[in-house]
């Protein structure tokens, strides 16, 4: 009774998938819109819905998840996981593990899975106790894990290992399957592989009854985020990587100077608040203000005006470190004293200058200043 419920539920899940990705296809033919982006735009709308909401929508994923002989770790932060995580190798006299996903994949990364591991002396194996899997989204309406990228031959090994431990952080929420239509459609635009079809390129999995599911969800500060209605727009970011890659700082300094799984101007917005405002606070001042990541993002984020808005965070609470501190003091000041900013433009230009440290001037080159001042340009009207 319990196989025939399952085969019912992924019966239902597919033809609703079915239907929504036709209806989508539908409202895109019909829309006056039609680049690439008007998938994106929808999908954008849906999921910063589903942040306004998501405590409900939380309780409403857990509540359909639990149905299918799943468990639920709420986990405040990586010492939780970590915590939980070795009670389930205890637990089941777990000696090995399969990681179905790289063990270094960000998340698992960010919560030292690996390092758990290792400690513990669990082999990777092909065909070990325990199987892991990073989660790309949680979709509340059917209580299922939506997989990425994945084949036939990905949902057969979740069906036939007796422990599944699935990793995911509460950001990556779909309210329902309408979501999860406009996601495929949207990834696929953004990079489209014709050779593959779309059944090979996602999957829902809603547990199975020929294993237990153990599913983390993580929060490891990303609620503070959350409580900032500026910055939580971040959370409908796609990791597709296009601004790092557009990024003319990031082509510049590489990943490496980050030290951490977040790089790019995603790092920017997220690493102060995620590593509570302590030890990157320098970050978001790396970003320029060009604005090439804003252009590249297929999701329209904000990415610029997040800037602006963590840099007044870290300010207002007197976290930004101690050699920055000075040279904005140093620049406002200047700014703010409109004589000195009607001074001719060469005078100007020597000035800041020499605000700017040798150190700095080393790797990139001053921007130029405005032939015409204020007044100048007030004198020609």
């Amino acid at each position: 009774m319990e196989k025939e419920g399952y085969k019912l539920f992924n019966e239902l899940t597919a033809n609703a998938l079915h239907s929504a990705m036709k209806e989508n296809r539908h409202v895109k033919e019909m829309s006056p819109i039609t680049d690439s982006l008007s998938s994106a735009s929808r999908l954008r709308y849906e999921m910063l819905q589903t942040i306004e909401k998501m405590d409900e929508v939380l309780c409403r994923f857990e509540k359909n998840f639990l149905q299918q002989n799943n468990h639920v770790i709420w986990s405040a932060d990586y010492e939780d996981v970590i915590e939980s995580l070795q009670d389930i190798i205890h637990q089941h006299h777990i000696q090995s593990y399969t990681a179905l996903d790289s063990i270094d994949s960000r998340l698992m990364k960010e919560l030292g899975v690996g390092f758990t591991f290792q400690k513990h002396k669990l082999n990777p194996s092909s065909n070990g106790d325990l199987l892991l899997i990073e989660v790309d989204r949680m979709v509340a309406e059917t209580g299922s894990l939506l997989l990425l990228n994945k084949d036939a031959n990905y949902i057969q090994k979740l069906n036939s290992k007796s422990i599944n431990v699935c990793f995911v952080s509460i950001d990556r929420l779909l309210n329902g399957l309408k979501g999860v239509a406009l996601m495929v459609d949207t990834l696929r635009d953004i990079s489209p592989t014709p050779s593959q079809s779309m059944a090979h390129r996602y999957m829902l999995f809603g547990g199975s009854p020929n294993c237990e599911t153990y599913l983390f969800i993580v929060d490891n500060e990303r609620s503070a985020l959350l409580k900032n209605k500026q910055l939580r727009a971040i959370f409908a970011c796609l990791d597709c990587d296009r601004c790092q890659q557009a990024c003319p700082i990031d082509q510049l300094i590489g990943s490496e100077p980050y030290d951490n799984v977040f790089t790019g101007p995603r790092a920017r917005v997220m690493l102060p608040h995620l590593e509570l405002m302590h030890g990157y606070n320098h970050i978001p001042y790396v970003c320029t203000m060009c604005g090439a990541c804003e252009e590249a993002c297929p999701m329209q984020l904000p990415l610029r005006q997040m800037m602006i808005a963590i840099k007044r965070d870290l300010a207002a609470q007197k976290k930004v470190d101690a050699p920055i501190a000075d040279a904005l003091g140093r620049y406002r000041k200047y700014v703010m004293d409109r004589s000195k900013m009607n001074r001719p433009t060469w005078l100007r230009q020597q000035l800041i200058n020499h605000m700017v440290s040798p150190q700095l001037k080393e790797n990139r080159l001053l921007p130029s200043l405005a032939p015409d001042t204020f007044n100048s340009l007030m004198k020609k009207k």
